[in-house]
């Protein structure tokens, strides 16, 4: 493992990412546009250990993230939802507030291509825990990962950047990194609301009705503003404190 283990090379690698950002990677150490640069990157670690480490710790609370958001839904939100609903509401297929959306919305934004995976498998197995039969679990979680990203990857279409091109960042003040995100969100609940709702009347016993497309469209809406304030606030908190200590 070398000098110092596992926490060592771990801080190494954030203190690099903060100093350099999205170029923390250079295929030329210390070489920039041809002239000579100062080479940030800590002596005792290897930058390719070191963001493969960073690249399992963002994979991993990806998953933690997504996953708390499902469970504050599934055993809080349903719960007091089906409470003021009633029995015979569609509260079985949809939420007016979806606080997963939120949570996949970030998660796209930060891993790019990379959140397909987390979103898919995360959306699987709280699908599959909530009693969802499990085709509909499988076509519900395929419809969550490739909607949270389309609409990301037209814009980046659009400016002719490459497909997986970061366009969000946690340096941007937090009403920038709001309204980037909220506007993603949007874009993301049009499509998810429309693919959910013909595929919950497909799939479970739902009045085949407009109203339920609206119900998922409002329902990602809320629970994305909520979850996205949350997680901007709570990151940024989290990385003033970072830098304190590094």
């Amino acid at each position: 493992m070398g000098r110092g283990g596992l926490p060592v090379r771990i801080l190494d690698c954030v203190r690099y990412r903060l100093k350099r950002g999205k170029d923390a990677i250079d295929p030329v150490p210390g070489i920039e546009n041809g002239a000579r640069s100062v080479d940030l990157r800590p002596r005792n670690v290897t930058v390719g250990k070191g963001w493969r480490l960073f690249l399992v710790m963002a994979y991993l609370l990806a998953a933690c993230c997504l996953s708390l958001a499902w469970i504050c839904q599934l055993y809080v939100v349903f719960p007091f939802e089906q409470m003021l609903r009633g029995d015979g509401s569609a509260v079985t297929a949809f939420s007016y507030m979806f606080l997963p959306h939120g949570a996949k919305v970030i998660i796209a934004l930060i891993l790019m291509k990379g959140a397909l995976p987390v979103i898919f498998l995360v959306t699987l197995c709280f699908g599959m825990l909530s009693g969802g039969s499990p085709d509909y679990a499988l076509f519900g979680s395929l419809i969550a990962a490739i909607t949270a990203l389309l609409p990301i990857w037209l814009i980046n279409l659009t400016f002719r950047q490459p497909l997986n091109q970061r366009i969000w960042s946690f340096t941007q003040d937090n009403f920038s990194m709001f309204r980037f995100a909220f506007a993603i969100s949007l874009a993301v609940a049009l499509l998810n609301s429309i693919f959910q709702a013909a595929l919950a009347k497909a799939k479970l016993n739902v009045d085949p009705d407009f109203s339920l497309a609206i119900g998922f469209l409002i329902g990602d809406i809320v629970g994305g503003v909520i979850c996205i304030m949350v997680i901007i606030l709570s990151a940024r908190y989290l990385l003033v404190r970072v830098r304190n200590v590094l």
